[in-house]
């Protein structure tokens, strides 16, 4: 039997996997990881998962990222990799939006929280693997 997918499910069913996870005021849930921060949230029609990865990319390497982003959103299906410059360096974005008009069962949606969450984390280690010297500086405090 489907249900509407509400945040509140969502919600129980994060609690029920224990995972560490916070409300936002906007009705969504942020789930914090070592590389990333998962953004979930619903709408009557899809459901919305959004990550970050947590490393800035320096503005020198804009034509790299560019290359990366272009290659990686033409082999995946999702989430769909963006960046946005800071004005120091680039932050990147994935996104993935699937429909949920017609509701899903408990099942349904613990598989789709863990595709979405294996997809992202997945996204995630691309990133570490592209610019590991990122990640490493970042272990070290900032230290190359």
């Amino acid at each position: 039997m489907t249900t509407p997918i509400t945040m509140a499910r969502v919600a129980e069913i994060l609690t029920r996997g224990n995972f560490t996870f916070s409300q936002t005021e906007a009705g969504g849930v942020v789930v914090p990881y070592s590389d990333f921060s998962l953004y979930l949230t619903v709408s009557d029609l899809l459901f919305m998962s959004t990550s970050r990865w947590r490393y800035e990319i320096p503005a020198s390497r804009r034509a790299e990222l560019a290359d990366f982003v272009a290659e990686r959103n033409s082999h995946l299906i999702a989430p769909a990799f963006t960046f946005q410059d800071t004005g120091s360096g680039y932050v990147l974005t994935l996104k993935s939006d699937h429909p949920i008009a017609g509701g899903l069962s408990t099942p349904q949606l613990v598989a789709l929280l863990d595709t979405q969450i294996q997809l992202h984390a997945a996204a995630a280690g691309m990133l570490a693997a592209r610019f590991p010297e990122l990640v490493e500086s970042h272990a070290n405090g900032g230290k190359p």
